[in-house]
C-alpha cells in the first residue's frame, strides 16, 4: 500500500461515501460515492454496491444525477431517483448483481424528488414484491403539486430580489421561501410473469390527502441525511415529524410526530378512511423518527426535546409500541422530569428482536449503546449495553445487517482514521469487528499515537476536556507552535472522529500541535454542563479556554507545545469567541487570531436563521433592555468595548447585575466612516472620515453616507492593551479627507507618529454633500505626518508635516 501525506488535496480527493444500506438478506449494501479530481477539475458520482461477505464493490451507475438508492423490498434489485434537465425525476431500476441486461425506467414524477423510500407487504395484497409502495419528498407548489425547478426559474426570470415581512429570512443554508417541503406517496407494480418490469402510478401529496395543509415535512434541507430521517414509511402508513403550526416557528422549536394510515397507495382520495394520529412528544423539537419494519406491530421511536425553543436541551427517547396506539412513552423517564439518563441521543434505529441502537456524544466521542425494550416502562440506564470494540474514535452510523441477525454494520472513524465500515456481532462482543475492504482507510501515515485526551481544572470545581493532536512525524525533543481550535455551537463538541470540513490532523501535519478544548456549553458532558453557557457566552466558556491555555503553559508533560508561538482559530460560535478573546487578556497570548463564520452583530441575527438563540441570551433583544456597563454585543464581546463603542452607530451590551442580558441601543454623537486604521506597539489610531450617517435621510431615500463640510477630521487614539471605552481620546483637525495610512510608530519622546494621505476636500464623489456637490477634478491628496502626544489634554491637532506633496494614494513602505 502506498503511503500518502495528508494535505488539502488528498483530503478533498478522498472518496466520500454515504452510509451503506443493507438488502433484506444481509448480503449486499448499496451506497453513493463521490470523488473529486484536482487534475481534471471534475467530480465523479456513483451508486455502488458492496458484498458484505467479501468486501468487493462495484458500480451500478455513474450518472451524476442519480441519487437516493433503495432496495426493492426483499429483492436484490435497486431503485433510485434520477434528475432530468427538464426538472422532472425518473425512477430507475437495476439488479445489483447485474442479472438485468439494462437499467430501465419505472416511471417519471413531474418535478424534482428527494429522499426515496420503498416498502412491500402492502395490506390486502399478496406477500410478494409485485406490488410495492414508495414515498418521496420535495418542494410543494401552492396547489400541492411537486415543484419543478426549471418552471420556477422560468417564471421568476433573472430577479433575485426578496421582501420579507415575517421571520425567518433564512432557513438553514437558503433563503426562506413560500414553498414548503412535503411528502408524496405512490404505487409500484409489476406483472407476475418472469422478467416483468415495475411501473409507477401517479403520486399524491400526503398533506392534502390527510387534510394537514400548512404542515411542512421534512423540516431539514432536502436530500441530506437529516431530511431522510424525518419521515418513514411502512406497509400501511407514513410516519413523519413536523413543526407545530400553533406556534411561531421562527422562535419556537415545538414539533409533533404524525402517523397517517394509507390503505390504498394507488388511490388519491381527499379524505382517508383513518385520520392521522398526532403525537406531541415532550413539547420541544423532534429530530428523527424510525419504524421497526421487522415487527408486525410496526413500533415507532423518535427523539424529543422537552423545552420549547431551547436547542441545547437534551433529547429523550420516545416509544410507541404499536403504530396508531394512543400512548407514547418516554424511555428513562423520571418523576422530577429531568430524565434518568444525562446523555442526549442524537440517533436511534431498531436492531433485531425489538432492540434499539442508540448513538450519543460522550466525553469527546460518539458512542453506541443497544437497549432491549422489554418492560420499556420500567427501564433504567443500567440496562444500556455499551458497544465499543475499538476503545477509540467514534461510531457515526449503525444499521442491522439483517432484521433477524445480531450483526450490525458500523461506520467508525477517528481524528486520524478515515471512515470504515465494519460488521460487528452483538452476540459475540469479544470478537473483533470485520472491516469491509471497500472502505479500508487511506494510508496517510497517521496513527493513534498522535492523539491524546487531557482533562484540566477550571472554575467551580469543574473538569474540562480537550484533545491534543500531534504531527505524524512528532519529535518529543522539539517544540511545536500551538493551534488552539474553538468549536462552533456553542452546543457542539470536538469529537474523536474524522471530518472533511475541519480536519484537525490536516493542520497538525503542517507542523502544529493542535489543542481542541470542549469548554462550558459543549455537548456530550451532561445537560448541566451544556446549559452552563446560557446567558454567558463569554463567561464560563472564556474561563475554560483561559484555564486550558494556562494548563498548556504549566503542564510539564506538554512542554513540547510552544505557547509563545500560538494561533487561536474559531468556527461559528468559536469565531465569536475569538473576537471575545481579542478584547480580553487571553488575546495577548496569541500571535494570530482566525475567525470563521463568527457572529459580529447580534441584531443582524434577526435577519438570519430561526431565532432560537434568544433563549441563549435571556430573551428577545427588545424585551431585555437591561442597564449598566458591559461588553459590546456587536460581538457581545469586549473587543467592541475596546475598539468600537464610541464609533459605531449603535451597539448592544451585557448587564452584569443579576445575570447576563442584552442592553438597549445607544447612539453616539459621531456617526462616521472608518476607512483605515493604524497600530503601534502601545496605541491604536482611528482616522474618522467626515462622512456622516442619518437615519431620517435614509428613510427618505437618501444615501447612507453624506459628506459633512462642517465636521472635523477625528483621530481616535486608544491604548492597545487593557483599555476601557472611556480611555479613547478624540484628537481633531479641520475638515478634510483622510486617505489610507502609510505608517505609524512611537518616537523616542513617546509621541505617536502617523503618516497618511490627506485631501482638503471630499474624495468619495459617490457620496457628495447635502447640496450634491461632488469633488472637483483638481482634488489633490498628499502624504502628511501628524505628531500626537497621546497624554495631552489639548485635543486640537496642529498642522501636519507634508512628506510628499505630489498627488498620491495607496502608500507603502519599501523594505
Amino acid at each position: 500500500m502506498i503511503t500518502m501525506r495528508l494535505i488539502s488535496e488528498t483530503l478533498l480527493e478522498a472518496p466520500r461515501r454515504s452510509n451503506p444500506i443493507p438488502n433484506a438478506a444481509g448480503t449486499l449494501a448499496v451506497y453513493t460515492q463521490s470523488t473529486y479530481s484536482f487534475r481534471s477539475q471534475t467530480e465523479k458520482k456513483e451508486i455502488r454496491v458492496v458484498n458484505l461477505s467479501t468486501g468487493r464493490s462495484w458500480c451500478v451507475t455513474e450518472n451524476p444525477n442519480a441519487r437516493s438508492p433503495q432496495w426493492v423490498s426483499k429483492s436484490d434489485q435497486i431503485i433510485w431517483l434520477e434528475w432530468l434537465e427538464s426538472g422532472n425525476t425518473d425512477l430507475m431500476v437495476d439488479d445489483a448483481k447485474g442479472t438485468i441486461t439494462e437499467i430501465y425506467k419505472a416511471g417519471t414524477v413531474p418535478g424534482q424528488a428527494f429522499d426515496l423510500k420503498v416498502t412491500g407487504q402492502l395490506p390486502f395484497r399478496e406477500d410478494n414484491d409485485n406490488e410495492l409502495a414508495f414515498a418521496i419528498s420535495g418542494r410543494a407548489n401552492p396547489d400541492g403539486s411537486l415543484v419543478n425547478p426549471r418552471q420556477i426559474a422560468e417564471s421568476t426570470g433573472h430577479s433575485t430580489g426578496r421582501f420579507y415581512s415575517t421571520l425567518p429570512v433564512r432557513d438553514e443554508c437558503s433563503y426562506a421561501s413560500e414553498l414548503r417541503n412535503s411528502i408524496w406517496y405512490g404505487y409500484l407494480r409489476r406483472g407476475p410473469e418472469a422478467g416483468s418490469r415495475y411501473s409507477i402510478s401517479g403520486i399524491s401529496n400526503l398533506m392534502i390527502f390527510a387534510g394537514l395543509e400548512g404542515l411542512e415535512s421534512p423540516m431539514s434541507p432536502l436530500g441530506g441525511e437529516e431530511s431522510s430521517r424525518e419521515f418513514e414509511i411502512c406497509p400501511f402508513a407514513v410516519v413523519f415529524i413536523t413543526r407545530d403550526k400553533e406556534v411561531n416557528n421562527a422562535t419556537h422549536t415545538a414539533c409533533s410526530c404524525y402517523v397517517q394510515p394509507v390503505e390504498r397507495w394507488d388511490q388519491q382520495n381527499r379524505d382517508p378512511i383513518y385520520p392521522a394520529r398526532r403525537y406531541r412528544g415532550l413539547g420541544g423539537a423532534i429530530s428523527l423518527v424510525t419504524v421497526d419494519k421487522s415487527d408486525e406491530n410496526r413500533p415507532i421511536a423518535f427523539i424529543s426535546q422537552k423545552r420549547d425553543g431551547h436547542t441545547a436541551d437534551k433529547y429523550r427517547i420516545m416509544y410507541i409500541p404499536l403504530a396508531l396506539f394512543e400512548n407514547v412513552y418516554e424511555i428513562f423517564a423520571s418523576a422530577d422530569g429531568n430524565g434518568l439518563w444525562d446523555l442526549s441521543p442524537c440517533a436511534i434505529s431498531f436492531g433485531n428482536n425489538g432492540t434499539l441502537l442508540i448513538q450519543a456524544e460522550q466525553n469527546g466521542r460518539m458512542m453506541l449503546y443497544h437497549l432491549g425494550l422489554r418492560d420499556f416502562e420500567r427501564l433504567r440506564p443500567a440496562a444500556l449495553s455499551l458497544v465499543d470494540p475499538w476503545g477509540f474514535g467514534s461510531i457515526t452510523h449503525v444499521t442491522p445487517v439483517r432484521s433477524d441477525s445480531s450483526k450490525i454494520l458500523i461506520t467508525q472513524s477517528s481524528l486520524v482514521e478515515t471512515p470504515t465500515w465494519n460488521i460487528f456481532n452483538l452476540a459475540a462482543p469479544t470478537e473483533s469487528p470485520k472491516v469491509l475492504s471497500a472502505s479500508r482507510p487511506m494510508d496517510l501515515g497517521l496513527s493513534k499515537a498522535q492523539v491524546n485526551s487531557i482533562w484540566f481544572d477550571s472554575s467551580g470545581n469543574r473538569r474540562i476536556h480537550a484533545w491534543v493532536i500531534k504531527p505524524s512525524k512528532f519529535d518529543p525533543q522539539q517544540r511545536y507552535p500551538l493551534a488552539f481550535f474553538i468549536h462552533g455551537g456553542p452546543h457542539s463538541a470536538w469529537n474523536n472522529q474524522w471530518s472533511v470540513q475541519w480536519n484537525l490532523a490536516l493542520f497538525a501535519e503542517h507542523g502544529f500541535v493542535i489543542v481542541a478544548p470542549n469548554p462550558a456549553g459543549s455537548s456530550g458532558f451532561g445537560q448541566a454542563f451544556k446549559d452552563s453557557s446560557q446567558y454567558s457566552w463569554g463567561g464560563l466558556p472564556y474561563t475554560d479556554l483561559e484555564r486550558c491555555f494556562e494548563y498548556l503553559q504549566q503542564k510539564e508533560s506538554l512542554q513540547y507545545i510552544d505557547t509563545a508561538r500560538s494561533v487561536a482559530v474559531g468556527i461559528g460560535y468559536g469565531g465569536y469567541m475569538v473576537n471575545w478573546i481579542q478584547g480580553h487578556e487571553l488575546g495577548r497570548k496569541f500571535k494570530a487570531l482566525v475567525t470563521h463564520d463568527g457572529i459580529f452583530s447580534m441584531t443582524s441575527q434577526l435577519a438570519s436563521n430561526r431565532q432560537h438563540f434568544i433563549n441563549e441570551i435571556g430573551g428577545p433583544i427588545w424585551e431585555t433592555p437591561g442597564v449598566g456597563s458591559g461588553a459590546l454585543v456587536a460581538f457581545e464581546i469586549r473587543l467592541g468595548e475596546v475598539l468600537w463603542e464610541q464609533v459605531c452607530m449603535e451597539w448592544l451590551g451585557w448587564s452584569h447585575r443579576d445575570r447576563w442580558r442584552l442592553m438597549s441601543i445607544i447612539r453616539w454623537m459621531v456617526v462616521a466612516m472608518i476607512h483605515d486604521f493604524a497600530v503601534t506597539e502601545n496605541w491604536v489610531v482611528f482616522p474618522i472620515i467626515p462622512q456622516v450617517c442619518d437615519i431620517e435621510r435614509m428613510k427618505q431615500g437618501g444615501e447612507h453616507w453624506q459628506w459633512s463640510p462642517g465636521t472635523p477630521l477625528y483621530l481616535g487614539v486608544l491604548p492597545r492593551h487593557g483599555a476601557k471605552s472611556t480611555d479613547v481620546k478624540w484628537f481633531h483637525y479641520k475638515n478634510c479627507f483622510p486617505g489610507h495610512t502609510s505608517n505609524a510608530y512611537e518616537d523616542e519622546s513617546e509621541n505617536l507618529i502617523i503618516d497618511l494621505g490627506l485631501s482638503d476636500k471630499n474624495v468619495f464623489f459617490w457620496w457628495p454633500d447635502a447640496q450634491g456637490n461632488a469633488p472637483e477634478s483638481s482634488i489633490h491628496s498628499q502624504l502628511v505626518r501628524f505628531t500626537i502626544d497621546p497624554r495631552s489634554e489639548d485635543l486640537q491637532l496642529g498642522e501636519p508635516r507634508v512628506l510628499q506633496g505630489d498627488n498620491s494614494e495607496f502608500y507603502r513602505i519599501d523594505d
